[in-house]
């Protein structure tokens, strides 16, 4: 009577089951050829070391970016450097894909920042015109304070109205786009005036004035 011989296999110290020889890990250095755990087993510990170490890899990839951020920055554009139309190929699939999700965010950032919103319109209408100087909203609430937050021309106050910074010089005609040319009116005396050069500030004779302020 021939019997079979016994399947080759070991109990995994994992989960406890005993399992032949193809369900369990090989190890070379073993008389049996195989390990002590099963494939499954393995795969599972693997998967949640890979876990753990995922998370504890990215809190050091932070605190190095933090750390070396001028570095990073420079690696970052040598590597767009290199491969620009890879990277703007990117860029435009990407745009593609999130249009109306981008689109979104933007209106709700302009909702929320409208005095940002002014400043980059303002420096833009500059640029097109050519002209020099630049100044930002913290020096508009500085000169709006400095006249008592007073329309010059009308001589309301805000909150009942809304002070827009006016060019004393238009840009049109050549003025510079900095805060000594600049001028507290409300919306509609600003739209009066529209490119006419008047200077409303106190003291002035009619004539271009250099606002000096402290700090400017």
């Amino acid at each position: 009577m021939i019997y079979d011989p016994l399947p080759i296999g070991k109990t995994c110290r994992k989960c406890g089951v005993w399992k032949p020889a193809p369900l369990m890990r090989p190890n070379k250095h073993n008389k049996l050829r195989i390990d002590t755990i099963c494939r499954n087993c393995f795969r599972e510990w693997t998967r949640a070391y890979d876990a753990t170490r995922k998370e504890i890899n990215r809190e050091h990839t932070r605190k190095y970016d933090s750390t070396h951020r001028e570095l990073r920055c420079e690696h970052a554009r040598l590597r767009r450097l290199a491969n620009l139309e890879q990277f703007r190929e990117k860029d435009r699939k990407f745009h593609a894909d999130h249009k109306s999700q981008e689109n979104q965010q933007s209106r709700e950032w302009r909702k929320a920042h409208p005095d940002a919103v002014r400043e980059h319109r303002r420096k833009r209408r500059a640029k097109l015109l050519k002209s020099n100087g630049i100044f930002t909203q913290a020096d508009f609430e500085l000169l709006k304070a400095k006249y008592g937050f007073q329309c010059l021309c009308c001589g309301q106050t805000e909150p009942s109205i809304r002070l827009v910074p006016d060019h004393v010089l238009p840009l049109a005609k050549g003025g510079r786009n900095d805060i000594g040319n600049i001028q507290p009116l409300c919306v509609n005396c600003n739209a009066v005036k529209h490119v006419k050069h008047i200077d409303y500030r106190p003291g002035s004779t009619g004539k271009p004035v250099t606002l000096r302020l402290p700090g400017f």
